[in-house]
């Protein structure tokens, strides 16, 4: 036998042996591979979920955890899934603060409602009685961009560098509200607030102070085999700044700055 022809058996013997290998590694299910790991080496969490149900329900491209990093305008946010209300509050707080206002929209329920005082109506008539999730949107557009806007009347509004919570806590448990008011099935809470908004060195800090009542609701999802629940903010109920003798405004003033 010619050392070409010794060449050729060795080759063809090592083919059929690396084909034998893959076969037995193989089960009735296709190959078995190494298990996918994320960056830090943990192994990696399940697949993207539907992208329907999340783009519809939170606008999400992938399945909120603990520890995801989610990049969002021009920051990243850590965001634990919003599967309590308190997870709902903690991510509200963290939002305003991190002024995202993707993050904003996603914590509103369709039905989302902010209602006004009287205080704000009287000042700004236009605006009426409440603020739907779409004027709450546009409000943050602009409240979030740090930019200089006009308000409703024409008047300049100068941008917004910075939101502070000093004060930021809830009163008593949450309790199911009346069935036939405005936020049916839903449950809701008080909290204490004392927020800043830092207008820069050449503006006047404006103080939110007093009393905001937060509803939330659970809505269900799917995801595979498994079912869950995660939660929305539906309204808000203005009460800050009532009986003040202080230079403050209320929560839904400065909103109405910036819509």
């Amino acid at each position: 036998m010619t050392r070409y022809s010794k060449f050729l058996t060795v080759a063809a013997v090592l083919v059929v042996s690396l084909t034998i290998f893959m076969i037995a590694g193989c089960s009735n299910d296709g190959p078995v591979g190494p298990a996918s790991v994320s960056e830090n080496g943990d192994p990696a969490g399940p697949p993207d979920p539907d992208q329907a149900l999340w783009d519809t329900v939170l606008g999400m491209e992938d399945l909120w955890g603990a520890d995801d990093e989610v990049e969002y305008n021009t920051g990243v946010t850590r965001l634990p899934f919003p599967d309590s209300p308190e997870k709902l509050m903690a991510n509200f707080q963290t939002i305003y603060e991190t002024m995202q206002v993707y993050d904003y929209l996603r914590t509103m329920h369709p039905d989302f409602l902010t209602i006004l005082q009287q205080e704000t109506t009287d000042e700004f008539p236009d605006v009426g009685t409440t603020l739907s999730r779409y004027e709450e949107q546009n409000v943050h557009k602009r409240m979030f961009s740090t930019q200089a806007v006009t308000d409703p009347q024409g008047n300049l509004v100068p941008g917004v560098q910075a939101i502070v919570f000093d004060v930021f806590q809830q009163m008593a448990p949450w309790e199911t509200t009346d069935p036939d008011g405005l936020f049916p099935d839903a449950f809701w809470a008080p909290y204490q607030v004392s927020i800043l908004w830092d207008r820069g060195q050449n503006f006047s800090t404006m103080r939110v102070e007093g009393v905001i009542n937060f509803y939330v609701v659970s809505r269900d999802f799917e995801y595979k085999d498994e079912a869950g629940q995660f939660f929305q903010m539906i309204g808000q109920l203005d009460l800050t700044n009532i009986g003040k003798a202080t230079e403050g405004t209320s929560w839904g003033t400065v909103k109405a700055l910036f819509r």
